[in-house]
C-alpha cells in the first residue's frame, strides 16, 4: 500500500516537517507540486522523521529543483546503511497523480 502525502505551501519550520509526516505504509510518495518555499531545517526534519520510520521507498512527485537538491543532500547525510530508503524524484500531471490515488 502507498501513502499519498501533501507537502504543504510552504515547508519553512521543524514543527510543520514533523505534523506533515503521519502514520504511513511501506511506500510514501511526497506531492510537492504546491510547495514554493522551503527552510533547510524543515527538509532536515522532514527527512529525520521518514528515517524514524523507516518506508522502504519514498517518491517525490512535482519537486523544484532547488527542493529536490536540498532533500538529496540531507538525505545522504543523515542516511545510515541499516537506516535508510529509496529516495525518487518524479514529474507527473496532477490529473495522473489523482488517477494514481
Amino acid at each position: 500500500m502507498t501513502t499519498v502525502i501533501t507537502l504543504p505551501p510552504a515547508l519553512v519550520n521543524r514543527s510543520d516537517a514533523r505534523a506533515t509526516i503521519g502514520p504511513h505504509d511501506a511506500d510514501v510518495v511526497l506531492d510537492a507540486t504546491s510547495t514554493k518555499r522551503f527552510a533547510s531545517a524543515a527538509v532536515d526534519e522532514l527527512t529525520r522523521a521518514l528515517l524514524r520510520d523507516a518506508p522502504q521507498r519514498v517518491i517525490v512527485v512535482n519537486a523544484s529543483d532547488s527542493l529536490e537538491r536540498a532533500l538529496r543532500l540531507v538525505h545522504r547525510a543523515r542516511a545510515r546503511p541499516e537506516r535508510t530508503f529509496l529516495l525518487t524524484f518524479r514529474q507527473v500531471a496532477a490529473e495522473a497523480l489523482l488517477r494514481a490515488v
